[in-house]
């Protein structure tokens, strides 16, 4: 990680140095790489640019004064030499170059480049180094800006001399001032000065420059502070103007008390409250942490002539806010509580405005407190907002108003009233505007006495509404407005014929929700919850809405538009299905939907507001995999504010069935009285170009129809292909031959009957084929930069997929054939290669895969030996070959992968009939001879071939002079060799044997054959070095730990007389077993019983560790161990041990440690004098050793990584063993 800091040091030596240096002259060095941009604060002072530079990159250093003298520098080279300095304007055009340091006299641009170089010949490297600029200012400017000394009115505001300067000039002003309008006082003769005159509570500030001899420095500066603030008589603070920032201040005169760091400004803020800030409080009783908030003074307070009102809600909802005063306003400690007010909402959209009127406060009192204290055993975070001290209105305006019965152009209102009630009624303005109306604004409308409740008419649909109401209590007397209130219009009622096929989702005027239940309807938020979109069933076909059901927990409703059935006599009918998560087969065992799992189809006739459930699917009612249509005749519904929903919920048992739900095609319409028409817009769009890929038919919903029978056929009325084969959906893709005409028609058809008259239409598909897409939409590095098939080199430039086909190379049928691909991505890709032998532009036919289960190395470049025997059946003749290549989207084979990390090369082969004819062999079988650690090969030839064959591993050769078996070796156990059956004289014909890997097992691979441990006092006293090298498995009766999957080894041991021993493994040194499986049996080999099985026991969490108490003294238990889940063998170290086998024992009630954990010194101490600590890790390594003769012994362990160790302390040959954490 890079890290920069700023810091100042002296020049003078430096600059001398810099000055001879940047006398020589070299070549400009230019750096690519953008690095750090900086603002030089032109202080005369060494400002650090950066810590760690890399020597091929640039710094940007910006806010130069042109015509200045500035000196740059990078630190030396590793081996003392000077780095190289170039520096440029924006562009990179040089303004001057040489050895660092580097001095630029009158500078020609305000922001330059710093290039970095290690030599004059722009050598780089990735070595950080610092750079620096300095302003080589003959009057440098004053540092270390500062103020003190605050009071209402004044401050005094100091500063440090750089230079031997005596007097200065200050410029000071209001926050924000533009430099040179400010007040300016010359000539101040002290490194201070008392400003006087200024306004209370406000934050200012200033800058301060040095008089020299001959010139002034820059300005310094500016310093910002605030004056005191002076109690006021009213005050609104919606905290909008002051930046927000965890942890960071509050406006001014405001403060914090308690634990302050928790009391800040946050952004987030939204109507009902005021945009963007609000104050955040938070509290928790378990840590003991509460807050306070103290407002600004106020002067009448005892005057009850004013109120308090705030907004504010918490993330805890039905949580409480105190509102108190301080007795001493600059201390919390003095709070004072007068109320608490009730917050039921923990969302910003349902704030509550809340109003405290004092009443007569002690005399003095002048600062009210905010107090969140939360509940016990809660966390809570208050959030504040548009807190005002006011005067006592003469007409107190409504409370909670609140919208319902939202639709298109309607929608509800209605409110509280005061007490007392307004006289003359109320007033509204709604606005699609969220701007607050004023005292002012005419208003939109009014409401008579004594009506708390109003009806909005005439809205637009789909538009975002804002409405107030304030009181009249006369002509002349009005209240304020109340908090904004906020929705939003729906969709127009849509009146049947209506069809949504989820094309798109959430479609258009849908909704959904993350909660609620089939009595309170839908609630939560909106456009959350758990239904998305889907093809239909996971097969092919469009778009369907989806709720996935598993678990305990997914849940959601999907709500639809509302609709106008004011004509009576509708209906409703959608597809519906359940399929497998992810898969078109049926739900998993038990086949049906989970047992407290539920899908309900709902109907609402006001809106929303209350809802019945038309179906229920459920365990008992589950839609099957094929799909199903759902109908519902509601002739007698006719209200204009119906809705429908689905429910989906998983339930709160947590089952075993995961299954998508699915709904498609969701129709409104009028109730069948007669056969529907035929379909409209019925086409058939066929592939351009491409005859096999599919021809999708489509057509437009029709009215009062249950379904489409489509007919497809090779002749005209013909129905061979498809025979009126009944669809719900609105298309179909059918894959034909290559330049065939086909014939169809589309009937829809209902209860009542077909549709008569329609008319069969046909298309004729392309007259050339295509193979599949596969461009995988990113590769890595450079991808493959060249394959050779054969001796043909086929050089490939940076691409996802390119086509070779222009070339085609010859391949020979029954032979290897050699294939090397030279991978640049720095990735291990997996490779598969394809021959279309048949050329029906698809490699899915049987033996078209010719190269599989192969992957490149991560190196980067490496050369993967893709060569494979052309099939002795291959068809003689010119084919496509696929090459297909991806960083793990190619693990299974797939022609047409178009994902993300592959490259795809196609290539054209004409395959032959070779000039040779190769030997045969049938079988290649390994043959052990583990009494010398070795094996051989048994190679049965069936065939001599054409030339004098033989077999080799590259350095020995073993001639074949007659069919049968020769036996090649013998080989090392644990070896591999790669062996070749060569022709003898043309290597044409030489044929791949593949390669050979055989490890004998262990000695003690079986229950039988078991090694004995001895048991001893701790661990290292008896402890052996096992292997699992070539370990087979044993088939124990089942560990039930750790994975087991054979590759274990025996072990035995004898239990001591005190009936307790413990089996522990630990990793060897450097080997790869780190994690192990440990199993005690009793009995015999060969019948076993399980004591115990451990996977991760041991001091490292990985391996194994398993203590036993009250075993039979004398009794044989056997041991197996095995690495974790298997895989590759290596070597672990394992003991058998008992304390009561160790010295005599150590006493523990007269040893104490501490602390644990342990940040750097661990301090021991025992009745008889320590001899010495040995510190062990998880690895079983000693990484610390000290020896003493002391009672008393401090260990050092601040340099030791955290983690988990064991201290073993030595006294007298008593060893005494503890855990420590190390933090």
């Amino acid at each position: 990680m890079k890290k920069t800091t700023k810091h100042f040091f002296g020049k003078s030596i430096l600059l001398l140095f810099s000055i001879l240096l940047s006398s020589l002259s070299y070549g400009q060095c230019i750096n690519s790489t953008a690095y750090l941009t900086v603002t030089s604060d032109n202080s005369g002072t060494v400002q650090q640019i950066g810590t760690c530079t890399y020597s091929t990159e640039y710094n940007t250093i910006n806010g130069l004064v042109v015509g200045e003298n500035y000196i740059f520098t990078a630190a030396l080279n590793s081996d003392g030499s000077p780095r190289y300095v170039s520096i440029t304007n924006e562009s990179n055009v040089s303004i001057t170059h040489g050895m660092s340091p580097l001095v630029v006299n009158a500078i020609t641009a305000t922001t330059v480049r710093l290039h970095v170089s290690n030599d004059a010949t722009c050598a780089g490297g990735s070595i950080c180094h610092n750079t620096t600029v300095q302003f080589l200012a003959d009057c440098p400017a004053p540092i270390t800006l500062g103020a003190n000394t605050l009071t209402t009115t004044g401050a005094n505001v100091t500063w440090v001399p750089v230079g031997t300067e005596t007097a200065w000039d200050i410029q000071y002003g209001v926050t924000g001032f533009t430099l040179g309008s400010g007040t300016i006082v010359t000539d101040v003769t002290a490194a201070n000065y008392s400003l006087t005159g200024l306004a209370s509570g406000t934050v200012h500030q200033f800058y301060v420059r040095a008089n020299c001899a001959t010139e002034d420095s820059l300005w310094a500066g500016p310093f910002s502070f605030a004056t005191v603030c002076l109690p006021v008589t009213e005050f609104y603070e919606s905290f909008d103007t002051t930046t927000a920032s965890f942890g960071g201040p509050l406006p001014i005169c405001w403060s914090k008390g308690g634990s302050t760091s928790n009391v800040y400004l946050q952004t987030g803020s939204n109507i009902p409250m005021s945009a963007p800030n609000y104050l955040y409080m938070f509290s928790d009783s378990d840590d003991s942490i509460e807050t306070f908030a103290s407002m600004p003074l106020v002067s009448n307070l005892q005057a009850n002539t004013h109120r308090l009102r705030f907004t504010a809600f918490c993330t805890v909802a039905d949580r409480v806010i105190q509102v108190g005063y301080l007795t001493d306003p600059n201390d919390v400690a003095t709070y004072q509580y007068l109320d608490e007010f009730l917050m039921p909402s923990n969302q910003v959209g349902s704030a509550a405005q809340f109003v405290l009127v004092p009443g007569a406060l002690p005399s003095g009192v002048q600062r009210l407190v905010f107090r969140n204290v939360t509940a016990p055993g809660e966390t809570a975070g208050i959030y504040i907002d548009d807190v005002r001290w006011e005067l006592i209105p003469t007409c107190t305006e409504p409370t909670n108003v609140s919208v319902s019965n939202v639709l298109g152009t309607s929608a509800s209102v209605e409110w509280v009233a005061p007490t007392p009630a307004p006289a003359d009624g109320y007033e509204y303005f709604l606005s699609t505007s969220n701007t607050a109306p004023t005292d002012a604004t005419v208003a939109t409308g009014t409401v008579a006495a004594g009506v708390t409740t109003l009806s909005l008419t005439t809205l637009t649909p789909v538009s975002d509404y804002y409405i107030w109401v304030r009181s009249v209590c006369s002509s002349t007397s009005k209240s304020v407005w109340t908090l904004t209130s906020a929705f939003t219009t729906p969709c127009a009622s849509f009146v049947p014929y209506y069809l949504e096929n989820f094309s798109t989702f959430v479609p258009s005027c849908w909704s959904k929700f993350n909660d609620g239940d089939v009595t309170t309807g839908p609630t939560g938020n909106e456009n959350t919850g758990s239904w998305f979109s889907r093809n239909y069933l996971n097969g092919s076909g469009n778009n369907a809405a989806v709720i996935n059901l598993y678990s305990n927990f997914p849940k959601g409703w999907l709500v639809s538009p509302v609709f106008d059935l004011s004509a009576g006599g509708y209906q409703v009918k959608y597809n519906v299905g359940t399929t497998q998560f992810f898969s078109t087969n049926p739900i998993n065992a038990p086949g049906v939907m989970g047992a407290d799992d539920f899908v309900y189809f709902m109907m609402s006739t006001d809106g929303g507001t209350t809802w019945t459930t038309l179906e229920t699917y459920s365990a008992t009612n589950t839609p099957p995999n094929a799909g199903s249509t759902a109908i519902f005749n509601v002739p007698t519904v006719n209200t204009n504010s119906v809705k429908f929903a689905f429910y989906g919920t998983a339930g709160s048992v947590s089952d075993g069935p995961d299954y998508d739900f699915f709904v498609d095609d969701f129709i409104v319409q009028t109730v069948p009285a007669t056969a529907p028409a035929c379909a409209s817009n019925v086409i058939a769009t066929i592939s351009a170009g491409c005859g096999n890929f599919p021809t999708v038919i489509s057509w437009d919903a029709t009215s009062g129809s249950d379904g489409y029978k489509l007919s497809i056929g090779t002749t005209p009325g013909g129905t061979d292909i498809l025979n009126a084969q009944a669809l719900t959906a609105l298309n179909y893709s059918y894959t034909g031959a290559i330049n065939a005409t086909y014939y169809y028609k589309v009937v829809p058809f209902n209860a009542i009957g077909d549709a008569v008259g329609c008319v069969e239409q046909s298309f004729t598909t392309s007259a050339t084929g295509c193979y599949c897409t596969s461009v995988p939409t990113s590769f890595d590095g450079d991808g493959i930069s060249n394959v050779q098939i054969g001796t043909t080199n086929f050089p490939t430039t940076p691409i996802s997929y390119f086509d070779h086909s222009a070339t085609t190379v010859t391949m020979n049928q029954g032979l290897n054939n050699n294939v090397q691909i030279t991978f640049e991505t720095g990735f291990t890709y997996d490779t598969n290669i394809w021959i279309d032998f048949n050329n029906d532009y698809d490699f899915e036919d049987a033996g078209e895969l010719v190269q599989t289960g192969i992957t490149s190395t991560n190196i980067n470049p490496t050369t993967l030996d893709a060569s494979f025997v052309m099939p002795a059946t291959a068809p003689i003749g010119v084919y496509k070959m696929r090459i297909g290549t991806a960083d793990g989207g190619q693990f299974t084979p797939n022609p047409c992968y178009s994902g993300s990390w592959g490259v795809t090369l196609d290539f054209s082969v004409n395959i032959v009939v070779p000039s040779c004819t190769p030997a045969a062999v049938a079988t290649s079988t390994i043959t052990p001879n583990c009494a010398t650690s070795q094996y051989s090969i048994a190679i049965d030839v069936t065939s001599l071939g054409s030339g004098t064959p033989a077999v080799s591993d590259g350095t020995t050769t073993w001639p074949i002079t007659a069919t049968g078996i020769i036996n090649v070796g013998p080989f090392a156990s644990g070896s591999s060799v790669v062996l070749t059956l060569l022709h003898g004289s043309d290597a044409t014909c030489n044929l791949p044997l593949g390669t050979f890997t055989y490890v004998c097992p262990p000695a003690n691979d079986d229950c039988s054959t078991a090694v004995a441990l001895t048991v001893g006092g701790v661990f290292a006293n008896n402890a052996v070095v096992g292997t699992t090298f070539g370990a087979t498995d044993s088939t124990p009766p089942a560990p039930g730990c750790a994975s087991f999957q054979g590759g274990d080894v025996w072990y035995s041991v004898v239990v001591p007389a005190s009936g307790s021993v413990t089996l522990e493994t630990n990793v060897n040194g450097t080997s790869v077993l780190t994690d192990s499986g440990l199993a005690v049996y009793s009995g015999s080999c060969a019948s076993l019983t399980l004591v115990e099985c451990d996977d991760d026991d041991s001091l490292n969490g990985a391996m194994s560790l398993i203590s036993l108490t009250g075993q039979t003294p004398g009794a044989t238990l056997y041991v197996n161990v095995w690495r974790y889940g298997g895989g590759t063998g290596d070597t672990f170290a394992v003991s058998a041990y008992d304390a009561s086998l160790g010295n005599e024992a150590f006493d523990s009630s007269s040893f104490t440690f501490y602390p644990n954990p342990v940040n750097d010194v661990l301090n021991l101490s025992y009745s008889q004098s320590i001899n010495k600590v040995q510190v062990i890790n998880i690895l079983g390594q000693e990484v610390k050793t000290v020896t003493m003769d002391a009672n008393q012994a401090q260990v050092d362990m601040s340099n030791l990584p955290t983690g988990t160790y064991l201290v073993k302390v030595t006294s007298d040959s008593q060893v005494k063993t503890i855990k420590v954490v190390k933090e």
